[in-house]
């Protein structure tokens, strides 16, 4: 988990195997907890819960983003690849997300095509990424 914050804004270097993937396992239990109360706040019946709950994930992804980025890249290194991998497959969601929000008045079969296209262009670059980060590091 240091290795993510001990390099919040370092996006050369290198990150180990292990830095990355504990650092993916405290994001992770940080989402479970996170959706256990969110689980728990439904009970509340003015709202204030799921607002509460909201607000606590926009805060913890507000946290949790750029070091999660910085390590990625520097994982990729790493596994001697380029860390520009993560930047094409955030423009690729992106893009799906931007013609989702065009297309949502206009709906026919056209439109249905090209958001699949994008969803597996979206799908195939976000495996590569977790198929690299499981490679074991390159010297170099």
């Amino acid at each position: 988990m240091k290795a993510g914050y001990a390099n919040y804004f370092n996006f050369s270097g290198r990150a180990t195997r292990p830095a990355y993937w504990w650092f993916q396992l405290w994001i992770l239990l940080l989402l479970m907890g996170l959706g256990i109360f969110g689980v728990m706040a439904i009970g509340v019946h003015d709202g204030s819960g799921l607002k509460l709950v909201a607000e606590l994930f926009a805060a913890l992804f507000g946290l949790m983003i750029l070091p999660a980025i910085s390590l990625q890249v520097r994982r990729l290194h790493d596994a001697g690849h380029s860390g520009w991998w993560v930047l094409i497959s955030f423009l690729a969601h992106v893009a799906r997300s931007i013609w989702m929000v065009a297309m949502r008045h206009d709906p026919g079969i056209a439109a249905d095509l090209v958001a699949l296209l994008l969803d597996l262009v979206s799908l195939g670059l976000s495996l590569t990424i977790l198929i690299f980060s499981f490679q074991r590091s390159k010297q170099g």
